[in-house]
């Protein structure tokens, strides 16, 4: 999967679906990119400072939250959940946010983009999530 600027990818493991009794991980954040682009399209770097995701695999749900930052933004939060399909796809589209990502058919690691309207323009990027 991916948009404009990020894919995801993830080793295919044969039969597409999460393997099973994978529980309930709070997974660590260990890589994540992040900007700025204006209304007029300039763009600027921006910080994930932190972030938190939560998987249920047996309840198949998910919960995210993040702490954005930018110089044109300040600090910004993003948080979503909502529900993982048998195949690790998660999503989340409201109002004034997106995110889309995939966990690892092994449930080991997990990743996401996601767009965020802020300060009269977006902040978008990804991250990577390990057990």
């Amino acid at each position: 999967m991916g948009n404009k600027d990020f894919i995801l990818y993830r080793t295919d493991t044969g039969n597409g679906k999460l393997a099973p009794d994978l529980g309930n991980v709070n997974f660590a954040l260990r890589q994540a990119h992040a900007k700025f682009e204006s209304a007029a399209g300039l763009t600027q770097q921006a910080a994930v400072q932190s972030g938190s995701l939560a998987i249920n695999f047996g309840t198949k749900q998910f919960n995210t939250a993040l702490a954005l930052t930018s110089a044109a933004t300040g600090n910004v939060s993003l948080q979503a959940s909502g529900f993982l399909r048998d195949d690790g796809i998660f999503n989340q589209r409201i109002t004034n946010q997106s995110l889309a990502g995939a966990a690892a058919l092994d449930g080991k690691s997990a990743g996401y983009f996601f767009e965020k309207a802020a300060a009269g323009g977006t902040l978008s990027g990804i991250t990577l999530w390990a057990r």
